[in-house]
């Protein structure tokens, strides 16, 4: 029998991070972070978090 996953043991990774800057017309330019994001989990609780939808997770294209 295969065992089942206890998600609540397994801590948060980050997948991406995106900024972005908008200008007083609406405007927008986006920009990846490369660097290390791993702090950005540090502190959140399960209370902060919802999970994702599939339909969510291919409208914003994760490949997943």
């Amino acid at each position: 029998m295969k065992k089942k996953t206890n998600w609540n043991n397994i801590p948060l990774s980050v997948w991406s991070v995106v900024y972005y800057k908008e200008d007083d017309n609406g405007n927008m330019k986006f920009y990846d972070f490369v660097g290390d994001a791993s702090h950005l989990c540090e502190g959140i609780s399960k209370e902060d978090t919802e999970e994702m939808t599939k339909e969510k997770i291919k409208e914003l294209n994760l490949g997943y």
